[in-house]
């Protein structure tokens, strides 16, 4: 079975992207590459998939800007683990996505 993981969401939620790369990058042929500012409190989702959604983006982070996830660590672990696939710099609901996609990057 195969992974796309998200290591945006993957934070979110209180887990550890790291970990999950460390244990899956085999099984995942698409990374998504998003940050966020902090972890999300239990039990603050609720409601319809946009209203959700909605609190969710207050959280997104571009790659390197405040956010919780270590990338130079991300990438060690690709390159250990020989990684090769796609890596997609992600961010949701941006009001100026390039310019943000394209500091991810640069970073």
């Amino acid at each position: 079975m195969k992974l796309c993981i998200d290591a945006g969401h993957i934070a979110l939620d209180g887990g550890d992207p790291l970990g999950v790369i460390r244990a899956h990058s085999q099984r995942a042929p698409v990374l998504h590459w998003k940050d966020y500012a902090s972890h999300l409190p239990p039990h603050t989702l609720s409601g319809p998939p946009m209203a959700r959604h909605d609190v969710m983006i207050k959280y997104f982070r571009v790659m390197g800007a405040e956010g919780v996830v270590d990338w130079h660590e991300w990438v060690q672990i690709l390159r250990e683990k020989h990684w090769r696939g796609w890596g997609v710099a992600e961010m949701d609901m941006s009001i100026d996505p390039q310019r943000e996609i394209l500091a991810g990057i640069d970073y």
